[in-house]
């Protein structure tokens, strides 16, 4: 009979117990920061989503991109606050006031946009910094109504040229016994104050819808890459709503912005723009110059200092002056020229004899005869077509750099015979 030997291993020591435990600690520590990093950014991620879903609502586009941005940097700026510990002092400090002055910011965007006051609401609201957080919402109530009284008295209407309680006044008054010396004097209107509306007045467009509309230029042009048919409409319709003030050209100078609307896919993407450098042009034109057009001079009469006449073929063109020593201009066309229509070959006339008398014309006022009915049209106020417009912009420019104002006027062309 054999005998079995049965080997039993040695009992594990209590440092080995020790050890293993300290390394599954570990583990377990390792896992649950992991954990907690995951849980953290999904927090994040689901907070930012369901601030996207259910926003705040602005009226303007710039305040609602400027509370996001605002936003973002909040969020960036919690996250730095969250490492606690890891951050010395001082930084901890900085952080929380750059937290404390980022949240003050989004809230004066919202008060902003939801006031009818707007930013002066805004600026109502800091002067008054007596008020507790308690009375918060009666300090913002106070401040729209004084911002909103603010720009009525800003607003307000022209007082009326007669006092009337004085013209009552003077009705119920007794009549004179003594003759008054005033009435034996001979009448002269010279002798009379001036009237409104006389020598030296004009009618301009309030201070408030100009600064509107360079608000609005500005904004197109910092967002021109990215412009939709909706805004450059908006903005050429504000433009074409001061007509009554700035005349004519306001259709001249925006047919350009009207080309590219027209062409428009939908009128809230982005515009594919054939003409881009033309279209900015005008928005700068109008940005530069807006506040000097800004007047109608209701007594304004310039006579006409030189009149010009004008024709074009479809072999040549030619025009000559009157009461300037009869000088005279003509061109032959070249055979893609010939090929145009007639209206162009006239409006080219106009623009090459004018060029060719600038230093003549120069600050004088004219009168220009030509027997195509289109030109009149077109030289006033554009047109949709690009050869056309380019013309009419471009005899624009040379009266504005050379003070030129020219008036052009339809004649029968029985009548324009030395031109022709």
């Amino acid at each position: 009979m054999h005998m079995i030997e049965v080997s039993h291993s040695p009992l594990l020591s209590s440092s080995d117990i020790a050890d293993a435990f300290h390394l599954f600690r570990d583990y377990l520590d390792y896992k649950l920061v992991d954990l907690k990093a995951d849980f953290a950014s999904e927090q994040d991620n689901l907070s930012r989503k369901f601030k996207e879903e259910v926003g705040i609502k602005f009226k303007k586009e710039g305040n609602s991109i400027q509370y996001h941005f605002n936003d973002e940097v909040l969020t960036g700026l919690h996250k730095i606050q969250k490492k606690g510990p890891s951050l010395d002092s001082p930084t901890n400090s900085i952080v929380s006031e750059l937290i404390n002055k980022v949240k003050a910011r989004n809230k004066s965007i919202r008060i902003a946009d939801s006031s009818a006051g707007g930013w002066t609401t805004v600026r109502e609201y800091e002067s008054n910094t007596i008020a507790d957080n308690s009375d918060d919402e009666k300090k913002i109530r106070q401040a729209e109504s004084r911002a909103v009284k603010s720009i009525k008295e800003r607003t307000k209407p022209r007082p009326s040229p007669y006092n009337i309680s004085n013209r009552a006044t003077q009705i119920a008054r007794p009549s004179e016994t003594v003759p008054n010396p005033a009435y034996s004097q001979p009448y002269s209107r010279y002798s009379q104050p001036p009237q409104p509306f006389r020598a030296g007045y004009g009618r301009r467009e309030p201070v408030q819808r100009i600064n509107d509309l360079i608000c609005s230029l500005s904004d197109a042009l910092f967002n021109f890459n990215t412009l939709s048919a909706r805004r450059l409409a908006q903005v050429v319709g504000k433009i074409i709503s001061m007509s009554p003030v700035i005349r004519n050209i306001s259709r001249l100078k925006t047919k350009y912005s009207y080309m590219c609307i027209e062409s428009r896919v939908s009128w809230d993407t982005v515009l594919n723009m054939e003409i881009p450098v033309q279209v900015k042009e005008e928005l700068l034109f109008w940005l530069d110059n807006i506040k000097r057009v800004n007047v109608k001079k209701l007594d304004f009469y310039s006579k006409s200092t030189v009149m010009v006449y004008s024709d074009a073929s479809n072999v040549a063109c030619g025009a000559y002056t009157v009461e300037v020593n009869s000088k005279i201009f003509h061109q032959m066309w070249n055979r893609s020229e010939m090929q145009l229509s007639s209206t162009w070959r006239e409006m080219k006339a106009i623009e090459q004899s004018l060029i060719s008398f600038k230093n003549i014309f120069k600050g004088r006022t004219q009168k220009w005869f030509t027997d195509n009915q289109n030109c009149v049209r077109i030289v006033r106020s554009g047109s949709m077509k690009l050869e056309l417009q380019n013309l009419a912009n471009s005899i624009f420019s040379v009266c504005s750099q050379q003070g030129i104002s020219i008036h052009v006027q339809w004649i029968p062309r029985s009548e324009n015979t030395l031109a022709d």
